[in-house]
């Protein structure tokens, strides 16, 4: 999770940016701190104080969370749509997936996105996949 996060940060922190983290609350090993780990490595990756803080919540507990969960759902369906990884389209998923990309004035999330709004990243592992 850590690791992870990391990747996502230094590859979406702008270079004038400072962020104060809310990140979903997610069992980290034992003797691991989650908030001074990736804070600490960000900012030495960038060499200044890009994280100011990071706290994890409990979704459950964090409707701005909830709902960031519902976007990136509908950003997941479309991927697994274009991979066809989905049989029988639920009609409700796709409505709010045609509801999100039409008000983001974007044709699909599967090929990556990169603009104001969006910074949807393709990532490929190492097999190609």
């Amino acid at each position: 999770y850590e690791s992870f996060s990391i990747q996502l940060f230094k590859a979406n922190i702008g270079q004038n940016e400072s962020l104060c983290v809310f990140a979903d609350h997610y069992p980290s090993p034992e003797g691991t701190n989650y908030e001074s780990l990736v804070t600490s490595r960000i900012n030495i990756e960038f060499g200044r104080k890009a994280i100011f803080g990071v706290c994890r919540v409990e979704s459950k507990g964090v409707e701005l969370i909830q709902v960031a969960d519902l976007l990136l759902g509908a950003v997941l369906y479309d991927f697994k749509l274009k991979a066809k990884l989905i049989e029988t389209p639920s009609k409700y998923k796709s409505k709010l997936l045609k509801h999100i990309k039409a008000g983001a004035k974007i044709k699909s999330f599967a090929d990556g996105v990169r603009d104001g709004k969006f910074h949807i990243y393709k990532f490929v592992g190492r097999n190609g996949q």
